[in-house]
């Protein structure tokens, strides 16, 4: 049907309005079906440049929780690595004090003790997780203690000494790891074996398994223990508060990132209630349009003249 010239503005406007919402209404639609307020960023072109932002800053963040979650790991087992030697440490001081009073384990079974210990101290320091050797710097890849490493051991101690530091054992470096847990903010944490408290037990075990029976020795070895045991305790301490400030910053991360993802919905993702409440009442609107479109195409020359 021809417009009138009487009828035709209104009959234009009615339409352009019914095209906007009948627009608005499919659009709505989309977003409850889908659950974004767009599927793409022009959609959105007001809040785009915001919600990239926000989408660096939270996969950046993201990583770095990632990062300190596994030297977390780390540390916690570094922390029962060295707990274990501490404790093993402890027992073996009571062993050897037992021995120079002459009421423990002599010569050959003293030894013998000592060999085992020892082969388990290197056993704890050489504790590998996901193919990375804990102790060895960041020569991740090479097994730091070698008790068969060329120039190692068989010390004979001399009194009144003391016994000379041996490090022989030890292939890695002494590199000490760090890790960015968040912007600006680095965490070093671990510890190496050749730490001086590893060193002071490995000797001492060594100096037992080279000369059992010679009393300057053992209590030399009973020196060097003591000496192990409370520096390698001290360390522990220090990777059991390195563990908490990773805890800690890992906890500071989530909360981070939550509000982060609450405002990423909030750009990205439509409220499916408002957005049911809003397609009623456009829906509403159409209605109403629909039915006064029907009445001015539906009037004459009669209706402006009677």
């Amino acid at each position: 049907m021809v417009d009138r010239i009487a009828s035709f503005i209104q009959t234009k406007n009615i339409v352009s309005n019914n095209l906007r919402l009948q627009s608005l209404y499919g659009q709505i639609n989309q977003q409850i079906a889908s659950g974004v307020k767009s599927e793409t960023f022009p959609g959105i072109a007001e809040d785009s440049k915001r919600l990239l932002n926000l989408e660096s800053d939270f996969k950046r963040i993201e990583q770095q929780t990632e990062n300190t979650v596994i030297a977390s790991d780390r540390v916690d087992i570094m922390f029962d690595a060295v707990g274990s030697i501490v404790e093993q440490t402890q027992k073996f001081i009571g062993d050897l004090s037992a021995s120079v009073s002459s009421f423990g384990s002599q010569g050959a079974d003293l030894a013998n003790i000592a060999r085992t210990n020892l082969s388990q101290v290197a056993g704890q320091l050489n504790t590998v997780i996901a193919g990375r050797y804990l102790f060895a710097g960041s020569a991740t890849e090479t097994q730091p203690v070698d008790l068969n490493a060329a120039g190692f051991g068989g010390q004979l101690y001399v009194a009144p000494g003391p016994s000379v530091a041996d490090f022989g054992y030890y292939q890695g470096n002494d590199y000490i790891q760090t890790v960015e847990t968040s912007d600006g903010f680095n965490v070093d944490y671990g510890v190496t074996a050749n730490n001086p408290a590893f060193e002071f037990i490995i000797r001492a075990y060594d100096l037992v398994i080279t000369n059992p029976t010679d009393q300057d020795t053992l209590q030399e070895a009973y020196r060097l223990m003591e000496l192990g045991a409370d520096q390698a305790a001290i360390l522990n301490a220090n990777i059991s508060q390195e563990a908490q400030v990773l805890e800690q910053q890992e906890t500071a991360n989530r909360e981070e990132l939550v509000l982060l993802e609450e405002q990423i919905v909030n750009i990205r993702e439509v409220d499916l209630a408002g957005a049911t409440v809003q397609l009623s009442q456009i829906e509403a609107q159409l209605e109403a349009s629909y039915s006064a479109t029907s009445k001015l195409l539906r009037l004459s020359i009669v209706d402006f003249i009677r």
